[in-house]
């Protein structure tokens, strides 16, 4: 595995091609257990493998204890709304709490999705979820 890189929206902020001015609210929703569960593994790969000792030294260097820690230090200093999820419902419930238009860095899409339109999709993935 190589090492961590950082989300699309990271990446497209440090290229100037995604912009928010200072009082635009940047919701950034992420599933934790993804983060948890490759630190969890990059600590117990450490023995055994150079490249995962090498990038939890790296973290480590930083000044993170973890992955986790790393994301939001990162939305902390981007003044962005991190939002943790560790399921599908939890997922359509923080963007059924985002409030204007939603996009995505990982879905292709033609532009925003308006917020109706994502909690239209909670609504029905709620009622087939009861």
């Amino acid at each position: 595995m190589g090492q961590l890189c950082d989300g699309p929206l990271l990446l497209a902020n440090e290229s100037s091609a995604f912009t928010a001015s200072p009082e635009q609210p940047v919701p950034w929703l992420v599933y934790r257990p993804a983060y948890d569960r490759r630190w969890a593994d990059d600590l117990r790969r450490a023995a055994t493998s150079e490249a995962a000792w090498k990038e939890v030294r790296r973290i480590q260097g930083l000044g993170f204890t973890s992955y986790a820690h790393l994301i939001e230090r990162r939305a902390r200093e981007r003044n962005w709304r991190l939002r943790w999820f560790d399921s599908t419902e939890g997922l359509y419930l923080a963007l059924g709490a985002v409030p204007g238009p939603v996009s995505t860095a990982l879905v292709p899409s033609p532009g925003p999705v308006p917020a109706e339109n994502v909690r239209s999709m909670y609504r029905r993935h709620a009622r087939f979820a009861a």
